[in-house]
């Protein structure tokens, strides 16, 4: 790149700017801040293009580009002008011969490189056209001579033939009968063509019908395609967008008409090159259908199934195949949840058995305890008026008052296992026999929400600095079943206090209603504890997972629960969340039955 460019500019600032952004570009760049400047410099040294200020001290951009054009008519002219001067910019497309022109201050240095570019390109075009026309000027004076002396060479032919003329008389007859035989062959060659034109013209007319035929077909397989739901495309060994339908082009975002002929990873995606990976090239050029799973293209947070099923053509240059893009986030879902009700199935007639043969034996213990106790009641006055008369009295090598507490201890102990094997037997009973009906009522569901606060709220208040409730005052009765939400409720807060970890911690409990009709109310319980991480996120609603451990009676059923609870009145739950911010749990229900 070796284009000399002369910017005209009264505004230093603009002027280095220009100057440095184009010299980066490979310009030739030499600036003047005025008009004068400009033309005494233009006359000194050619210029390919010139770009100006409109408005500037001395004389305006018109004079200037006038100037110019008088010492170089082919140069071309960039205005540069603010929109309170678009008038003068008219005319000067008009009557001056400005090549192109730009409002300041410039929003896009593309515009203005774009511009230089496409003003250098007519230079050279202009400079083209008048080599052309030189030398086609040249050819004509050749010509000219040339006709000249072949118009010499054929007056004295004349005259040679008109010295012959007579010899040639006796060559007339042979001439009229060869001239007779042409005309005969002329009838008949012109009867050959009618014949042929004929044939053209049938020729043309099915042509023509079996071109609507393909573009009927072609229309048909469009409105097949618009009418099947999924994303299905076209595409070819380039990957070139032959046929889009319509589920595909709203897929994407982009027009199928523009998509078709230009490459999917710039139609479709809007980027420069193919996607890195993409298993789709190598499956249209081995013409072997194939498909793959694959995070949502335009939502990550569904799954997508792929199908590439191969048109065989007869070239491989030729092949092509059809994308069917399909999404199996609901399938798999399904999927996974009929997997885990077999595995709940199994697990609660497990669960049922193991209940019966650990119920047993710890009833017997539980209902002997209080016997037990009964009986040492009944000793221990002994004990203790033989201890008196004998102060060193020791039992299994322990001073009498040692043994003594140790003896209640351990008592206390064996009942306290038996009350936990109880407690965990029965919630491993209650979650195999979870409620496939659940009681839906019209509750009022702010006090149902407050019951489960009372519930928890001393547990709350002691591990966090702020406990927030934002409970509208009137809000619309709901169709649900209040056993559901004070559980859902109440599991929620708990989970919240046990996430904390900060000295300035807070948990907040919200109800908002939403909805055009005013039809949706949301439970929304946010902490600002330790939070999770997206592994942890999608676990977190599986049976007996948990991030506590297995302390404090902790089965990993909570939230288990209460979604499958929340799902059976017809809500759901979500959760939005941050490691070292803090997690947000979003309960949705729905105020008709």
């Amino acid at each position: 790149m070796n284009e000399k460019l002369l910017i005209v500019e009264d505004e230093s600032d603009i002027r280095e700017m220009l100057s440095s952004i184009l010299k980066q570009e490979g310009f030739r760049v030499r600036a003047a801040p005025g008009g004068y400047e400009a033309i005494e410099i233009f006359k000194s040294e050619p210029f390919d293009a010139v770009i100006t200020d409109m408005r500037m001290p001395g004389i305006d951009g018109l004079t200037v580009m006038r100037r110019l054009k008088e010492i170089d008519e082919d140069v071309e002219v960039i205005i540069l002008t603010a929109f309170a001067a678009l008038d003068n910019v008219i005319e000067a497309f008009r009557n001056k011969g400005a090549f192109d022109y730009l409002t300041k201050p410039l929003g896009d240095i593309n515009e203005l490189l774009i511009a230089v570019s496409q003003a250098l390109e007519s230079r050279r075009l202009k400079e083209e056209n008048k080599i052309l026309i030189r030398q086609l000027r040249d050819s004509k004076l050749d010509l000219e001579n040339r006709v000249e002396a072949r118009t010499i060479e054929l007056t004295q032919a004349n005259r040679r033939l008109e010295s012959e003329l007579l010899s040639r008389k006796k060559i007339e007859s042979a001439l009229k009968q060869a001239h007779d035989n042409l005309e005969m062959r002329v009838k008949e060659r012109t009867a050959e063509l009618l014949a042929a034109n004929e044939q053209l013209q049938i020729e043309i007319e099915e042509r023509r019908r079996v071109e609507d035929q393909i573009l009927k077909g072609k229309k048909l397989l469009q409105s097949v395609f618009d009418g099947i739901s999924d994303p299905l495309m076209m595409l070819d060994a380039s990957v070139t967008v032959r046929m889009l339908n319509r589920a595909a082009a709203e897929y994407f975002g982009a027009d199928s008409q523009d998509a078709v002929g230009r490459r999917c990873f710039t139609a479709l995606c809007g980027q420069p090159a193919p996607c890195d990976s993409c298993p789709i090239p190598k499956a249209i050029k081995k013409g072997a259908a194939a498909s793959y799973e694959r995070k949502g293209l335009i939502a990550p947070n569904r799954l997508e199934q792929v199908v590439i099923y191969p048109l065989h053509e007869e070239s491989v240059k030729g092949r092509s195949a059809i994308i069917r893009i399909s999404d199996i986030t609901d399938a798999k879902l399904m999927e996974r949840q009929l997997m885990q009700n077999e595995k709940l199935v199994s697990l609660g007639l497990l669960v049922s058995g193991i209940s019966h043969e650990i119920n047993n034996p710890n009833n017997f213990i539980s209902f002997n305890i209080p016997i037990l106790r009964d009986y040492l009641g009944g000793m221990i006055p002994i004990l203790e008026d033989h201890a008196k008369r004998h102060p060193d009295f020791e039992i299994f090598g322990m001073p009498y008052d040692e043994f003594r507490q140790d003896l209640f201890k351990l008592i206390e102990n064996i009942e306290h296992g038996s009350s936990r094997i109880n407690a965990t037997v029965s919630r491993l009973r209650e979650f195999s026999r979870r409620r496939d009906h659940s009681q839906k009522q019209q509750i009022d569901l702010a006090s149902v929400i407050e019951k489960g606060i009372a519930l928890c709220r001393s547990q709350i208040e002691k591990v966090t600095h702020s406990f927030e409730v934002k409970i509208p005052d009137r809000l619309p009765p709901v169709y649900a079943d209040p056993e559901v939400i004070e559980q859902v409720t109440v599991n929620l807060l708990i989970n919240a206090a046990q996430a904390l970890d900060k000295a300035a911690s807070w948990i907040r409990l919200e109800v908002t209603v939403e909805g055009r009709r005013q039809d949706r109310i949301i439970i929304e319980v946010g902490d600002n504890g330790c939070g999770m991480d997206e592994s942890i996120i999608e676990k977190i609603f599986d049976p007996f997972f948990s991030t506590k451990g297995t302390g404090e009676g902790n089965t990993g059923l909570g939230l288990y629960i209460c979604q499958t609870r929340l799902e059976a009145i017809g809500g759901r739950i979500e959760v939005k969340s941050r490691p070292g911010i803090g997690s947000t749990f979003r309960v949705y229900l729905s105020v008709s039955r």
